[in-house]
């Protein structure tokens, strides 16, 4: 079906391209019976405004982008959802890709769609990166430390999440410990996993290969991972656990009551991120608190000082801190 433009309209109303444009737009001096008018028109020959041209004219889109390649799991919906209030609060609206191909977002980004964009996504590679600081496109990156006239990064302390959590458990009398693995390649994963491994070595301590346990910030898989590795015959219960995050912790907790252990009175558990459900779950969870609740916020208001040239871009870096519940205790 060929696309009606604003010149059809104006042929069909017998108006000129300037009054459709004023009716349309609210603008300019029209009686209210010829705007009524010109809009009636419209509606029934099914117009619709080319956002993009008047985009182009305007400099500006009104469109700001987040680029994922998971949407899975309840930090994503808390992400998108915060930066989608943050930019309704601006008269802003949030576009969101998810996509494994990096020329596709690349495109997207420089295409004149977005005004700027926060990126979650192991597949913007460096080459990919420069593309986009030389052509001063306003980003914020979730998961590396980068920053220039139009490029920031806004992460958590991963690293100082995982040394918290070495440290309190380290506090606690526990020495037999366990870990249960974040998402592979991912910032906050790997930083979490270094800070850990880095308190515990200072301390004196090791995990054991067999320890690890993958949970890919996921439930379900932590579960699964975490039942198996129960079942093994040479298997002997850890002093206390640290899951990457919230969600693999609920999944160690559920595979530990289904095997009949006891949480914290057999093994004590830590989680990280502080999701909401931290504090109803069955067993109310010690964890550490990152603060990503109000991350979609700054990151609109980031890329907002940004594109308004208000000011240029720099690495922050959001403070977490140990939330105490009743999934720890001290070993006796």
């Amino acid at each position: 079906m060929k696309r009606v433009t604003i010149k059809d309209v104006a042929k069909e109303a017998g108006v000129s391209i300037t009054t459709v444009s004023h009716a349309l737009s609210g603008k300019g001096i029209l009686s209210s019976e010829t705007r009524a008018y010109v809009q009636s028109v419209a509606k029934r020959m099914n117009y619709v405004p080319d956002l993009y041209g008047s985009n182009l004219r305007k400099k500006s889109t009104g469109n700001i982008g987040l680029f994922i390649s998971s949407a899975r799991g309840d930090y994503y919906g808390i992400l998108i959802d915060s930066m989608a209030a943050a930019c309704k609060s601006r008269g802003l609206t949030l576009n969101v890709t998810i996509s494994d191909q990096h020329d596709v977002m690349v495109s997207h980004m420089l295409g004149g769609f977005l005004d700027g964009a926060a990126i979650l996504s192991e597949h913007i590679d460096e080459q990919d990166t420069e593309r986009i600081s030389r052509a001063e496109f306003p980003v914020v990156f979730l998961d590396r430390k980068i920053y220039g006239t139009s490029t920031a990064s806004l992460l958590f302390d991963a690293y100082g999440e995982g040394r918290i959590a070495a440290e309190y458990l380290l506090r606690l009398g526990h020495k037999r410990l366990a870990y249960i693995q974040g998402a592979s390649h991912n910032y906050d994963s790997e930083g979490r996993t270094a800070g850990f491994y880095t308190a515990l070595k200072e301390a004196g301590v090791s995990i054991a290969e067999e320890d690890v346990i993958y949970g890919g910030f996921d439930r379900d898989l932590a579960y699964h991972n975490m039942i198996a590795y129960l079942e093994r015959t040479d298997m002997h219960l850890p002093d206390a656990i640290f899951a990457a995050n919230d969600l693999s912790a609920f999944g160690c907790i559920n595979a530990l009551m289904a095997k009949g252990y006891r949480v914290p009175e057999d093994v004590s558990i830590i989680g990280c991120d502080d999701v909401e459900q931290s504090g109803f779950y069955r067993y109310s969870l010690t964890t550490i608190h990152t603060n990503f609740e109000k991350q979609g916020e700054l990151i609109v208001n980031k890329l907002m000082d940004m594109i308004q040239k208000k000011e240029q871009g720099e690495v922050v870096q959001l403070e977490s801190y140990l939330v105490e519940r009743s999934t720890c205790r001290r070993k006796e």
